[in-house]
């Protein structure tokens, strides 16, 4: 119970930390698709089923959860920000979510689990000089912060044969906050200008999910010792958006209601693969996609959404051979690619990314490990137009078990 209670004050501490990117403007902002350091380097890995962690995009894999466990992660990021000969620099942290699992019948996988954790983040602050002979010099000043997150539980089970199956069941909440200045020198005729933008965000939705069991035990082979494959599907049923509009002048502030407006979410369609070599190594591979460009606010599509996909990689080093008896042999060794494009349609042009991630698991005792990532990544164009990001993150999650029922006759 104490290590639960650490996480929970960890969470309170950093639940408000987000990372800046200007392109969360548009489309929700950052779709936030990792939940822990182990997922950033393997992809989020949805056909990766162990019983020492409970972050997944398929709930299918928490099946293999043994123990009562409780896991919670932060990343932080620095960005260096480019648009032409122009580049600044950003530091944040995100809050990845927190989960908390209980083995009902460990026999048949039934566990039952409760998590929050973010969906989307929006996070943005952007300000640039403009030069005009008729009009006098100004600047504009764009802002965001917020995001959508959800809280909810699932459900497992494994059937005696091997397939795992689950289900989240979420909902989904939010606030947002949008911010467009105009600002005059002191000795313009002209009057500084903010117009600024709340929504507030509610709606339900579940991600069922199903891991095959390993199919190489149908085949006989000294090198590949374990495959299994993976799909799962996000889905949201539409979602209601509350917003209120302010317009604020030097001589006035005028707030109005803007109503009660149903957006409609595209589903997030996820397929993995998982290979073990020789039980020592395994390499797993995730492909998601969403139809973003069917995007629906107040009956129309957004002109700045578009499909976005997402192919990531990964290879895990962990001797499950022999007895692991040095601290050396019980820390798994990480590596991760990932490539795809992003939601957001921005003058008409897409926004792709890339990153590599290393990283590792340090146990603290047999139950409990510490996940630490480091990734570097790129996204988006730097032609003058568009804004290119690179980044640098550091991600750290921590996985505490604990036995809290053990049925009679039961080892």
């Amino acid at each position: 119970m104490k290590k639960i209670l650490v996480i929970i004050l960890l969470v309170n501490t950093y639940l408000l930390a987000q990372n800046a990117s200007v392109y969360t403007r548009y489309a929700l902002g950052d779709y936030a698709p990792y939940f822990s350091a182990r997922n950033v380097v393997l992809g989020d890995a949805s056909a990766f089923a162990d019983n020492a962690h409970v972050g997944s995009s398929n709930p299918a894999a928490w099946s293999a959860i043994n123990l009562t466990r409780v896991e919670g992660g932060f990343m932080f990021t620095q960005s260096l920000q480019e648009e032409g000969s122009l580049s600044a620099k950003h530091v944040g942290s995100k809050f990845l979510g927190i989960r908390f699992a209980v083995p009902i019948q460990r026999d048949y996988g039934i566990v039952f689990s409760m998590f929050l954790e973010p969906v989307t983040v929006i996070d943005y602050d952007v300000q640039k000089r403009y030069k005009n002979e008729q009009y006098d010099d100004y600047n504009l000043k764009y802002e965001g912060s917020g995001g959508i997150s959800k809280i909810g539980f699932a459900l497992t089970y494994k059937f005696p044969f091997g397939l795992r199956i689950g289900s989240t069941f979420d909902y989904y909440s939010g606030n947002s906050f949008y911010s467009s200045t105009i600002d005059f020198s002191d000795f313009s005729q002209y009057k500084d200008g903010t117009f600024k933008r709340n929504q507030t965000y509610r709606g339900l939705g579940f991600t069922p999910g199903i891991i095959t069991n390993n199919l190489a035990e149908y085949f006989d082979s000294d090198v590949i010792t374990g495959l299994t494959f993976a799909a799962s599907m996000r889905y949201i049923a539409r979602v209601h958006i509350d917003t209120s509009l302010t317009v604020h002048s030097k001589y006035d502030e005028i707030t109005t209601a803007g109503g009660d407006f149903v957006a409609t979410i595209p589903h997030t369609y996820t397929f993995g693969t998982k290979l073990d070599f020789f039980k020592t190594v395994l390499l797993v591979a995730d492909y998601s996609y969403a139809k973003w460009s069917s995007y629906d606010y107040k009956g129309e599509n957004s002109a700045n959404a578009d499909d976005r996909f997402k192919f990531t990689m990964g290879i895990e080093y962990f001797d499950r051979k022999h007895p692991r008896r040095t601290f050396w042999q019980r820390v798994p060794f990480r590596f991760g690619i990932a490539y795809g494009k992003l939601q957001y349609l921005v003058e008409g042009k897409n926004i792709y990314y890339y990153a590599a991630s290393v990283g590792m698991g340090i146990p603290m005792d047999e139950r409990d490990i510490i996940d630490l990532s480091l990734t570097f990544g790129k996204r988006g164009p730097n032609d003058g137009t568009l804004v290119q990001e690179k980044f640098v993150s550091l991600g750290i999650s921590l996985s505490f078990g604990e036995q809290w029922f053990i049925r009679k006759g039961y080892k």
